[in-house]
């Protein structure tokens, strides 16, 4: 990955597990909606498939109602021009701090391509949707890695500072939330 403000972990194919480059990726179209679930599945495959399938447009692009982060947010199965390619209405973070899952640099990623500088901006017609940021924890749920959980808080919470119309989130106090797209 050549963006060196991310730092030199970002992207180091060294760090998946085969386990995890073998990860199911899952389309779920339902009523007009897409769902993308892509497992633990490197970005870089997961663009080739949807490419290879059909699914994107003709800049390779996809816009899905809701995008599971692959692999708990991990800086090593996802890019920024990932985030650029594949945008959302609803994405989902599982993950609880646990090794500094959901990375912030993944959470930055996915802001940038949403509401970042023009480079950074994904090229999709949705971009200036509106989108929403789901956590599957804020730091009290069990075996949750609190002061990681508590960085993510406020990183997102600077981050809306002046884009409270573009976007909002919400971090989950339980073993589950409920989404309605």
């Amino acid at each position: 990955l050549a963006n060196a403000d991310l730092g030199p972990a970002v992207g180091d194919r060294g760090y998946v597990t085969t386990q995890n480059v073998a990860s199911i990726i899952i389309m779920l179209e339902e009523n007009g909606k897409k769902f993308l679930f892509t497992g633990d599945a490197r970005d870089d495959h997961i663009h080739e498939d949807l490419i290879a399938c059909g699914f994107t447009d003709a800049d390779d692009c996809l816009h899905v109602d809701v995008l599971k982060i692959q692999h708990h947010g991990s800086e090593h199965n996802f890019s920024q021009h990932f985030a650029q390619k594949i945008t959302a209405d609803h994405y989902i973070f599982c993950g609880n701090g646990a090794d500094d899952n959901p990375d912030e640099r993944v959470v930055e990623q996915v802001l940038n391509s949403r509401i970042g500088s023009a480079e950074q901006k994904s090229k999709n017609a949705e971009v200036s949707r509106p989108f929403k940021l789901w956590f599957s924890s804020n730091g009290n749920t069990p075996r949750a890695e609190t002061k990681h959980m508590e960085k993510l808080i406020k990183l997102v919470n600077k981050r809306r500072i002046g884009h409270e119309n573009d976007f909002s989130f919400h971090f989950s106090g339980n073993a589950y939330f409920t989404i309605t797209v």
